[in-house]
């Protein structure tokens, strides 16, 4: 052997013998590729459904307010708490540092297997293994490029499997001690991770010398003082004392309804983007508390559950079986989307994630191997451990890609020490070990790989996701963008109200007046009483100068929903060019001043100023209105200068819009 293929050789046994640098590198390197193939999205910086209430939650929490978001105590403030700093140190900017944070989250995630897996089975192999799996997995991945709670707490979950595992072996009590405090603060981002708790007194039980049973009184101890600490942090956001968020119980209840799938928490109110957010689980809630006589802001973790039990109660047989098809959907290869589906970024976002080899299928089958061939130690009991009672979690639950991402900790672990058991079987001819191996192998895969409950025809389609994209691209500016995918999406979609609202929207952004009449007023055949569409459907027919209809068609939106700001500034807007100053001023004394300040109400303020002789606030609004808009400003004063006849606002009865006219979507 030359002296080059000699040190190239060595060079190389060298970096095999250094698993965690080697999968510090991979995972760094394949976090760095999806960065930059996710930063020409529009979906890199606008955030979607959970994520756009933790980034609203974190922003407001950054400028030193109440987040309305999550003012409520529904879900945990914890992971807004943490985002904030980011918001108040890089503004807008804010959300890429997130990312980037969550992607070095990943990556110590990926080390953490990888030590988990040698700590289990010792050697190499295994640690290569368990934390290429992690490194290499696409669900991981996208994950830590939106901002969800789940890369922090995988990171919690690997350096808590660690210490878990180490607190039986120290010589001194810091492992339980840190354990305990990882276990809380993770609980605090998800809290079936306290579900875990319930192993304890089979641990206590089986610890037999006083020392362990201390250090795991010790660890549950700091479980209590962690959680009561985060309880105490948010009272003043949520304006009361509380343990654990509010969402579980109404959660609980939309897993095992009656007509739930087991899959998504389906529920009667949809996500509000453009004017607003409202979570759709958290208004359900809301509606359901208030049809049953519980006022606002009620802790209603029983009645949530007396309506879960009588569920139950109702359909025993039904509900058994809607659980024993959420355990085989935990299992299944496929992905259950809870914000974009996994398919759709690998098809039109970033084509080689679906080339990533890192899937739940062959990792489960790998991680039975390892199951079978790793030795009993302290770390692979609480690895089991957690894998078992979060899976039982998911289950009582529902099943999505983010709930049960937490899996693919301990799973990779045992699928690292599978591989290095599959190799080593292979390697040295022992043809029964390989065989078993083999066996196992192909049983988990055939569990896995196949959709035995049929849950991809439960599953929403590309429409979704194509509506999700083109709200991003809206509000990034890429109007032209939006509109082809919010065509698109209707054109694959049931007709839905709030898909054809924004199909409107955006058609109207872009003058397109034909095909944004046609989306509006289908959206109102749908759904009369939706403000949203109402309000834009008024702009388009003022646009078509008829401010007659259109101001009806604000009447309306404000008889169904008096608070919707947007309306009440357009049929205040129609009111001052037809004279009416007086009910004008009424109507735009009403808003609220939290409403975000656009043009037109700072052209209406201006106009406003000017009729009550306060020539200095007419001039400062019209100052501050073209800062924003030159064009727009000029446009607006030209329509005050028009004005209109008086008679615009003799609108007593609310127009009909009939049968949506064929424009093509």
């Amino acid at each position: 052997m030359s002296p080059r293929s000699s040190s190239a050789l060595g060079a190389l046994r060298a970096l095999l013998a250094r698993p965690l640098l080697g999968v510090a590198v991979v995972a760094t390197l394949v976090r760095l590729l999806y960065l930059v193939a996710h930063a020409r999205s529009a979906l890199f910086v606008v955030p979607i459904l959970d994520s756009r209430l933790y980034e609203l939650s974190a922003r407001a929490l950054a400028a030193g307010e109440l987040p309305a978001a999550l003012g409520g105590g529904f879900r945990s403030l914890v992971y807004p708490l943490l985002l904030a700093p980011l918001y108040r140190l890089f503004g807008d900017g804010g959300i890429v540092v997130a990312q980037l944070l969550q992607h070095a989250a990943g990556v110590a995630t990926a080390v953490g297997v990888a030590t988990l897996a040698h700590r289990i089975f010792g050697g190499a192999a295994a640690a290569w293994g368990g934390g290429l799996a992690y490194a290499l997995a696409g669900p991981p991945l996208v994950h830590e490029g939106e901002l969800v709670v789940e890369p922090l707490f995988c990171a919690l979950v690997a350096a808590f499997l660690l210490l878990a595992g180490r607190a039986g072996e120290a010589p001194n009590s810091r492992p339980a001690l840190g354990a305990g405090a990882l276990l809380g603060l993770a609980a605090q981002l998800r809290p079936n991770a306290l579900l875990l708790l319930a192993v304890l007194p089979v641990a206590w039980a089986r610890a037999g010398a006083p020392e362990a049973r201390r250090r795991l009184a010790l660890a549950a101890a700091v479980v209590a003082a962690v959680t009561l600490a985060a309880a105490a942090v948010q009272t003043p956001f949520t304006g009361s004392f509380r343990l654990l968020p509010a969402a579980g119980g109404v959660n609980l209840f939309l897993g095992n309804a009656r007509g739930a799938d087991g899959l998504v928490p389906r529920q009667p109110f949809e996500v509000s983007y453009g004017d607003e957010y409202r979570d759709s689980v958290e208004a359900f809630a809301a509606e359901s508390q208030r049809s049953a006589g519980l006022p606002p802001g009620t802790d209603a973790s029983g009645y949530w559950l007396r309506r879960t039990a009588a569920e139950l109660a109702a359909d025993p047989l039904g509900r058994l079986r809607l659980l024993g098809r959420k355990a085989w959907a935990l299992l299944w290869n496929g992905e259950v989307p809870n914000l974009l589906a996994y398919d759709f970024l690998a098809r039109e976002e970033v084509p080689w994630l679906r080339w990533l080899p890192g899937r739940f299928g062959p990792i489960f089958a790998l991680a039975l191997v390892g199951l079978v061939a790793s030795p009993a130690s302290p770390a692979r009991t609480w690895s089991l451990a957690f894998a078992a009672t979060h899976a039982v979690g998911v289950v009582l639950f529902f099943v999505a890609d983010r709930y049960r991402l937490p899996l693919y900790v301990p799973l990779c672990a045992f699928a690292g020490g599978g591989l290095a058991a599959l190799g080593a079987a292979l390697r040295k001819g022992r043809a029964a070990r390989g065989a078993r191996a083999l066996a196992l192998l192909a049983v988990g895969l055939l569990v896995s790989c196949v959709d035995w409950t049929g849950a991809a025809r439960d599953l929403p389609g590309p429409e979704r996701d194509l509506y999700f994209r083109s709200i991003a691209r809206f509000e990034s500016g890429d109007a032209h963008g939006a509109l082809a995918d919010a065509r698109r999406a209707a054109t694959l979609a049931a007709p839905d109200p709030h898909l054809l609202a924004h199909l409107g929207n955006v058609a109207l952004s872009l003058d397109r007046l034909d095909l944004a009449e046609g989306a509006l007023e289908r959206a109102v055949d749908l759904a009369p009483r939706s403000p949203r569409a109402l309000n834009s459907l008024g702009i388009a027919r003022e646009r078509r100068g008829r401010p007659e209809a259109a101001y009806r068609l604000y009447l309306r939106a404000l008889a169904a929903a008096p608070d919707y700001t947007p309306a009440a500034l357009h049929a205040a807007w129609i009111e001052v060019r037809a004279g009416a100053g007086e009910k004008a001023a009424a109507r735009a004394s009403a808003l609220p001043p939290s409403a975000r300040r656009d043009v037109l109400r700072l052209v209406l303020e201006a106009e406003l100023a000017r009729r009550s002789g306060d020539a200095t606030a007419a001039a400062e609004h019209l100052r501050a209105a073209a800062q924003l808009s030159p064009e727009v400003t000029r446009r607006l004063g030209e329509e005050l200068a028009a004005g209109l006849s008086p008679g615009v606002l003799d609108a007593a009865a609310p127009e009909s819009t009939g049968e949506a006219p064929a424009h093509p979507l």
